[in-house]
């Protein structure tokens, strides 16, 4: 699947997908699905975890991250919290 995760104009939690083909295609590419995860979000944080840096916004290394956080960010005034959803791509190394 090639997968984007974001927070359009709107201020919705977007999920936008495709199938990921391997084959050269004949016709184009089909319009992606895209489903609203949530609404009223003013932005969505993702980080990485470096042992030697902590949390770090951008990832520029050949090996996956540590772990992966995902953090929604309401507007003021909004009494909704979401906790952190953090992820760990690669438990055991081969």
């Amino acid at each position: 699947v090639d997968a984007v995760l974001l927070v359009d104009p709107a201020h919705r939690l977007i999920l936008r997908w495709r199938p990921h083909l391997h084959a050269q295609r004949l016709r184009p590419a089909p319009p992606p699905t895209v489903s609203e995860l949530l609404r009223n979000v003013s932005r969505l944080e993702l980080s990485f975890w470096r042992p030697t840096g902590g949390w770090v916004s951008v990832w520029r290394y050949p090996d996956l991250p540590s772990l992966i956080r995902v953090r929604l960010i309401f507007p003021a005034g909004d009494p909704r919290h979401w906790p952190d959803i953090v992820a760990a791509p690669v438990l055991d190394r081969p």
